[in-house]
């Protein structure tokens, strides 16, 4: 843990691809949450497909997923894609050599309400 403005956060950590079921049922635990406030933006059928497993599972082979973490748990889930996608491409236009983009980020509803967000915004900033 880690103090920052006197609030305890916890440690970014690179995530290993035996992780990357940890990353997906924070991710499950996000989709479910945005489902019950009638939020459609990562349906429950995209978190657990294989795509999204593969994909997860090549970001934490590029070293580019990762976890904050306590002594305990795995709190939050943040992956740092260093190379444009297709569907950034598609999204955002050309990037102009932007050093990552910002994906798959979510924080366990236990840690919400802390500052824990906007304190790994900062960090995926710095690391990037």
């Amino acid at each position: 843990m880690k103090v920052h403005s006197g609030k305890e956060f916890p440690a970014i950590t690179i995530a290993k691809p035996e992780e990357v079921g940890i990353a997906l049922s924070i991710l499950m635990e996000a989709s479910s949450w945005l489902s019950s406030r009638g939020i459609d933006q990562w349906p429950m059928e995209w978190i657990v497909s294989p795509p999204l497993r593969a994909w997860m599972a090549e970001r934490a082979r590029q070293g580019e997923l990762y976890f904050a973490e306590t002594e305990r748990a795995k709190v939050a889930v943040f992956s740092l894609v260093r190379a444009q996608s297709e569907g950034d491409l598609l999204l955002w236009g050309a990037d102009g050599g932007l050093p990552a983009y910002l994906h798959s980020f979510a924080v366990r509803r236990a840690w919400s309400g802390r500052g824990l967000g906007r304190e790994l915004l900062t960090q995926a900033e710095k690391l990037a």
